[in-house]
C-alpha cells in the first residue's frame, strides 16, 4: 500500500469511528466532501482495496512490446547511430517496418535508445548469431 493510501486508510478509520467529522476528512484527504463520501462508501463495500486505483498493474495498450523496444536499442546504437529523434523515428518506419508514431522521445525507454545511440556500440565483426534482432548486421 502506498503512503498516499495509507494516510487515506487511516482518516477514513477515524471518520468510520466517529472521531471526525466528513468535512475534516475531505480536508486530511485533500478532497471534496462528495468525493470522500464517495471513498467512505467504497471503503465499506470493499475495504482497504477500494483504495488501490483499479488499473494498477494492468499493462497499458499503447506499450510497446519488450522485443520491439530492445530491437529499437539495438538498432539506435549499431546501423542508425548517426540519426536524431526524427530521423531514426523515419528510419525505422521507412526500412524496418517498425512505426512509433513519431519521435519515440516521449516515451519511457527512449533513454536507453539514446545512450545507446551516444555510445556508438557497434558490433565488433557482426552480429550473426540467433540472439540479434538487428535486420542489417
Amino acid at each position: 500500500m502506498r503512503p498516499k493510501e495509507q494516510a487515506r486508510l487511516q482518516v477514513l478509520n477515524s471518520l468510520h469511528a466517529e472521531q471526525i467529522t466528513l468535512y475534516q476528512a475531505a480536508e486530511l484527504m485533500g478532497v471534496t466532501t462528495g468525493h470522500a463520501r464517495r471513498i467512505l462508501e467504497a471503503y465499506r463495500r470493499n475495504g482497504a482495496a477500494a483504495l488501490a486505483h483499479g488499473l494498477r498493474g494492468v499493462k497499458s495498450a499503447n506499450a510497446v512490446p519488450e522485443a520491439t523496444k530492445s530491437r529499437v536499442v539495438h538498432l539506435a546504437g549499431t546501423i542508425y547511430h548517426h540519426a536524431n529523434h526524427t530521423h531514426l523515428s523515419e528510419l525505422l518506419s521507412e526500412r524496418e517496418g517498425i512505426d512509433m508514431g513519431g519521435p519515440p522521445c516521449g516515451a519511457s525507454w527512449s533513454t536507453q535508445v539514446w545512450q545507446a545511440r551516444e555510445a556508438g556500440v557497434r558490433p565488433s565483426t557482426g552480429c550473426a548469431g540467433s540472439e540479434c534482432p538487428g535486420k542489417a548486421c
